[in-house]
């Protein structure tokens, strides 16, 4: 029998062929304008607002094999979904690396504080070799942005 294509990228984003497109819900919506792309086997999709995708979506992100460029203003709900960040601010670029570049932990120590990167201790080996008690925190990628690169 005849198979109608198209109705196979509705699947894809778990969308109802039979529906019409003025009684979808905005997150049906938005999963319609997915599913209109991938006919044409695009390297990349851009997503804007994912927290308001559903977790099917957010799985077909995270198969697709081209690359995903997701707009969004919270690093905490995306995390997961994420290899690189680029960060904009005042129309300018100001961050674009892995988002291993976001990742800090802030050194407490004499009234003093020092943000370092997750992955480095020399602060800490300095404190050490002084005898200079010192607290760790962890600070969220989100703090990071906030403190590095709102205000830019």
């Amino acid at each position: 029998g005849y198979v109608n294509k198209e109705y196979h990228y509705l699947d894809l984003v778990g969308l109802d062929g039979s529906k019409k497109v003025k009684d979808l819900s905005l997150d049906e919506k938005k999963r319609l304008s997915l599913a209109l792309s991938l006919p044409f086997s695009p390297n990349y999709i851009i997503v804007d607002d994912v927290s308001q995708i559903s977790s099917f979506t957010r799985d077909l992100i995270r198969r697709f094999k081209g690359g995903v460029i997701i707009a969004h203003h919270n690093l905490k709900d995306i995390w997961d979904l994420i290899d690189r960040v680029a960060i904009m601010s005042k129309g300018r670029l100001v961050f674009d690396g892995p988002k291993s570049g976001l990742l800090y932990k802030v050194i407490r120590f004499e009234n003093s504080e020092i943000w370092e990167r997750e992955n480095d201790n020399s602060v800490e080996i300095d404190l050490d070799k002084r005898g200079i008690k010192y607290e760790v925190i962890r600070v969220t990628p989100d703090e990071a942005f906030l403190y590095f690169y709102a205000g830019i």
